[in-house]
């Protein structure tokens, strides 16, 4: 098992869009107890816009809550002193569900890392926010000494499919999972 991962709620990293649409910047850092109701309400309401459980379903706030501590943690970005955007990040170590349980590449349980829900509020999409926070996660979990990223994508998601992608994730394979069907990507890191 590796040690608790560092997590700086007071470092906020600037972020200038590369080339996209909206040239508004944005910082990224840990959200806390403070953004439980801020994330809680953008949440839900992703859930509404897309109305499609299989794309993207909402989690409640115990979840959310579990987010905020030594299970993980949640970074979020910042634009306009508004919270726009923010992904969970969590240690599963020897938890059931574990992904590596199951995709099976020999990694121990404890150098697996999820990269769980994003969520953009959609005033703020177009900026590259989705695709900075996950490079961001996948910095600090190197930094942390993690050896596996794992995330999974509904293949109804092909934005989100695509970022991830982008930052050397690759399709492991697609399963059944949480009642439907998605694409399990893995990254070394």
């Amino acid at each position: 098992m590796l040690p608790s991962p560092s997590v700086d709620a007071c470092l906020y990293v600037p972020v200038v869009p590369p080339s996209v649409s909206d040239e508004r910047s944005y910082e990224l850092g840990v959200a806390d107890c403070h953004d439980l109701d801020r994330l809680e309400e953008m949440m839900v309401a992703v859930e509404l816009e897309i109305s499609d459980i299989d794309v993207f379903r909402s989690d409640d706030r115990a979840y959310l809550e579990r987010h905020l501590g030594p299970e993980g943690y949640t970074l979020k970005a910042v634009c306009d002193g508004v919270l726009a955007a923010f992904m969970l990040v969590r240690f599963p170590g020897d938890a059931p569900d574990n992904m590596e349980r199951s995709i099976r590449t020999g990694t121990p349980l404890g150098d697996v890392v999820h990269m769980e829900s994003v969520v953009v509020s959609p005033e703020f999409r177009g900026m590259g926010m989705q695709r900075a926070l996950i490079h961001e996660a996948v910095r600090r979990s190197r930094e942390d000494g993690y050896a596996l990223a794992t995330a999974t994508v509904s293949p109804r998601n092909p934005p989100s499919l695509r970022n991830f992608e982008a930052e050397g994730f690759t399709i492991h394979g697609t399963y059944p999972k949480y009642g439907s069907v998605r694409h399990i990507l893995v990254k070394w890191l």
